[in-house]
């Protein structure tokens, strides 16, 4: 049976995020990378990549190892665009950039966000969390406005997985950072809404 997987922030072809997350050189970390997707890239699941492919102007390279790698799978990628993409509306040409080859041979869809069903209710998805970051929040005007529901998220690269917002909506950061360089089941993250909301 088909599952649904969630992830963000690869930051393929990367070499500051590379270091920081401790790996010797980028090739290293973009195999660590691919390797989890491919992972569970079969039977049909569904991937989604909550934002930034990559960084550093290494876009067209990333998205050519995604479309390459996952061109025979048996799973579908789906991309929520964060701020280091060029596609997401934060940058000048994003429409241009969507017209993209690569982009449409890597993903099935690409969006700003997303939602899935839990409980009978919408659980968010975005690169974006409602609120919080890496000092003060950047890209308020990009961000979701919190309704009180469960958000799923990445852009913090926080190793903490659970927050909430300021006004105590749950995030769940989906991150490599967060997951031991894996993507996250939906079931795993059903449990979470389950045991904090």
């Amino acid at each position: 049976m088909a599952q649904h997987y969630f992830t963000a922030d690869l930051h393929l072809c990367h070499e500051k995020v590379a270091k920081i997350r401790g790996f010797d050189s980028v090739p290293e970390h973009d195999y660590d990378v691919i390797k989890a997707l491919s992972g569970v890239a079969h039977s049909g699941n569904q991937i989604y990549i909550l934002g930034d492919l990559s960084g550093g102007g290494r876009e067209t390279t990333a998205l050519g190892t995604l479309a390459l790698t996952f061109m025979h799978k048996d799973a579908d990628l789906h991309l929520i665009c964060g701020n280091h993409d060029s596609f997401h509306p934060m940058h000048r040409n994003y429409v241009k950039n969507r017209d993209s080859a690569l982009l449409n041979a890597a993903f099935k869809t690409v969006d700003t966000m997303g939602t899935f069903r839990h409980n009978k209710d919408k659980v968010l998805l975005s690169h974006f969390p409602y609120t919080g970051d890496r000092g003060a929040d950047r890209y308020p005007e990009y961000r979701l406005n919190d309704v009180g529901k469960p958000i799923v998220h990445g852009h913090t690269h926080s190793s903490e997985r659970i927050s909430y917002s300021d006004k105590g909506s749950l995030q769940i950061c989906v991150s490599l950072d967060a997951w031991d360089m894996k993507p996250v089941p939906k079931h795993t993250l059903a449990t979470i809404i389950d045991d904090h909301s």
